[in-house]
């Protein structure tokens, strides 16, 4: 097994595109060879190099052995300068300067349109589902999540709404939301967030409907009716005792 950086050469222009492996260099080429030949090269340079002339003008070659990830990359980054601009007189089909890394990469409008387009299939679903399954995040991986989604801009928080605005969710997807939420037991600082999201807020004729509509024949459990009973007395408590502060008030400023 050959590891190392390769080339990948257009006969007809001379112009190179360099690349590298720490598994295997053939394997890698048979992966290129694949992508190019139906379309799908994550490398549009290339892509249109490969269409224009056609298969039998590009061929490969072994340049520098290396092994291990770290020295592989190393000897990339060298051979990538040595092309990078057309220093050596042909072009570099690489987009990015930088062995390994995608960092200052655009994406091409044609790549965006593909990568929207793209749809897991539902045995990679299913898969991606079972990985996930049980696994618990870490206080520490909580706490960089729910930073960076305070980080977000006003400007991404709008996109993210308007995304999802009016998106009509499956019965499939209520059902599996319904059984997730099913015996959770939220914390004190969550309910206190939603308790102040939710003051002050009027539900619109048809928010109401739909809440009413949702309630309508759903029958509550023994527990539920308790804790609503309990928060009606708490709450009838808590009236009276205004009521009675307010009437002493009123008795404090008659005399």
């Amino acid at each position: 097994m050959i590891t190392g950086v390769y080339l990948i050469r257009n006969l007809h222009t001379g112009d190179v595109y360099v690349g590298s492996s720490s598994r295997s260099i053939a394997k890698r080429w048979r992966e290129h060879r694949n992508d190019l030949s139906g379309g799908r090269h994550e490398n549009q340079h290339l892509q249109r190099a490969w269409n224009k002339y056609g298969a039998d003008m590009f061929a490969w070659e072994v340049i520098e052995h290396a092994e291990g990830r770290d020295a592989v990359l190393a000897c990339e980054q060298r051979w990538i300068g040595h092309y990078w601009g057309g220093r050596m007189g042909v072009d570099c089909y690489n987009v990015l300067p930088t062995a390994g890394s995608t960092a200052g990469y655009i994406a091409s409008p044609e790549t965006r349109a593909k990568l929207r387009a793209r749809t897991a299939s539902p045995e990679t679903r299913a898969r991606l589902s079972a990985a996930g399954r049980g696994r618990t995040a870490t206080p520490e991986t909580r706490a960089k999540l729910r930073v960076a989604g305070l980080a977000q801009s006003p400007e991404t928080l709008a996109k993210i709404g308007a995304a999802g605005r009016g998106r009509v969710k499956s019965p499939e997807t209520l059902a599996k939301m319904r059984a997730a939420s099913l015996g959770r037991v939220k914390s004190p600082e969550e309910l206190a967030k939603m308790s102040a999201a939710a003051r002050g807020r009027i539900a619109s004729p048809e928010a109401r409907a739909k809440m009413s509509a949702a309630s309508r024949g759903c029958v509550k459990s023994p527990e539920t009716r308790a804790k609503i009973s309990a928060s009606l007395r708490e709450r009838q408590r808590k009236l009276r005792g205004k009521a009675t502060y307010h009437q002493a008030s009123l008795f404090d400023l008659a005399e």
